[in-house]
């Protein structure tokens, strides 16, 4: 199974009947830290609700985090959201040479994990040397190993006229990589999900 665990460290509270965990992290848009809200689903204990700071890790689909365990940390410790997955590539690895501001190269791709009906899409970003090394490997239908940081993308307009934000994943040089040559399985196929609806220029300017 492919699954996507997300290690997550921030402010847990309630919401309404829900419980959510709120951790500050970069933001394309402005280039500084927002709070990127995620919902928890399992059973967390009253004493971890009065605490300042928690890390939760769980798996991770589409602003939602399965619990599987959770403990305190110092309240000093930093909002830190990160995730591991495996999943194969839904849209292949497009490397730019250079941000129009001259900033160094990356590149961007979309992974899908999960069964092809019902599966969780991650779009993340790369930089360079790390974003070469997967342009011609990253391709359509191979499967990689995802591992980075979370961070809340642009603004967008869906189809349905409502404002969303996709959360993407910051490459880390050393653990992502490619694991399968590709193989295809999404010929013909369409979806529409929040996560693709975004329009693709919004991947060309990744933010630093």
């Amino acid at each position: 199974r492919m699954e996507a665990v997300a290690t997550v460290v921030g402010n847990l509270s309630t919401d309404g009947e829900d419980f959510r965990l709120v951790a500050n992290v970069p933001s394309r848009e402005s280039g500084k830290f927002e709070d990127l809200a995620l919902k928890i689903t399992g059973a967390v204990s009253a004493k971890l609700l009065k605490s300042k700071k928690v890390q939760i890790v769980g798996e991770y689909r589409n602003g939602e985090i399965v619990l599987q365990s959770a403990e305190t940390v110092k309240a000093d410790t930093p909002d830190a959201a990160e995730m591991k997955t495996i999943g194969r590539v839904f849209r292949s690895h497009v490397h730019r040479e250079r941000t129009p501001d001259g900033k160094p190269a990356f590149g961007y791709g979309t992974l899908v994990n999960g069964p092809r009906d019902a599966g969780s899409f991650y779009r993340y970003v790369a930089f360079s040397p790390l974003s070469e090394s997967l342009a011609g490997s990253a391709v359509r239908g191979a499967i990689v190993q995802l591992f980075g940081r979370l961070r809340l993308g642009r603004p967008f307009t869906d189809k349905a006229g409502e404002t969303r934000r996709n959360i993407e994943v910051i490459a880390d040089d050393g653990l992502t990589k490619v694991l399968r040559a590709p193989a295809d399985p999404f010929a013909g196929m369409e979806l529409s999900t929040p996560e693709l609806d975004a329009p693709e220029e919004a991947s060309d300017e990744p933010g630093f």
